[in-house]
């Protein structure tokens, strides 16, 4: 799928094969894939960046003007995750199987549930810490509740410094989110 700009929005998607437009200090981007479409804003300080995480299948990332994507202290992003066996999705499923994934690859992997946060469109986002991996980073994970997919915004740190100094924007990462539909056709 190939994004376009739409102004004064940068493009970010996550299923897209190329985009447009690389870095936008404190802009703005309409995520979209099978059966979702959703803004999200990346907050003052911070970069929304459609380029740096392609090789992991990230089209949307986040890191503080200054830093990048593979140096940052602390950067974000965004991911989806479709609904399994034609359930409809439910994100408390989808952190359940990523917790049993976390903790069978990293028995020492601690999670923690924060309380949950509210997003633009005043959608619930459940909100859970991931420390304790072999790579040493600090996760916070907000699972939005969203009837076709279940987008994760997500925060990762080098440290827990770093982290706590980002939970803030995270927060505002989380509350700019909107969805817009879930009728999305996909060029073929």
């Amino acid at each position: 799928m190939k994004p376009s700009l739409l102004l004064p929005f940068a493009l970010a998607s996550h299923l897209a094969a190329g985009a447009l437009c690389a870095q936008v200090p404190g802009g703005a981007g309409i995520i979209y894939g099978a059966h979702h479409a959703f803004t999200i804003e990346a907050p003052p300080g911070w970069v929304i960046d459609n380029q740096a995480g392609i090789s992991l299948g990230l089209h949307a990332v986040f890191y503080r003007t200054g830093e990048s994507w593979q140096r940052g202290t602390a950067v974000m992003y965004v991911n989806t995750a479709p609904p399994d066996s034609g359930h409809e999705a439910d994100p408390l499923r989808i952190f359940a199987q990523d917790s049993v994934r976390f903790v069978t690859e990293t028995p020492t992997m601690r999670i923690v549930s924060r309380p949950s946060l509210q997003t633009h469109d005043h959608k619930v986002a459940y909100v859970w810490y991931f420390s304790g991996a072999s790579n040493g980073r600090y996760e916070a994970v907000a699972y939005v509740a969203e009837k076709t997919t279940t987008p994760m915004i997500v925060l990762t740190s080098k440290t827990q410094t770093a982290f706590q100094r980002a939970l803030p924007a995270f927060r505002q990462l989380v509350g700019s989110y909107s969805f817009l539909s879930s009728d999305v056709t996909l060029p073929r």
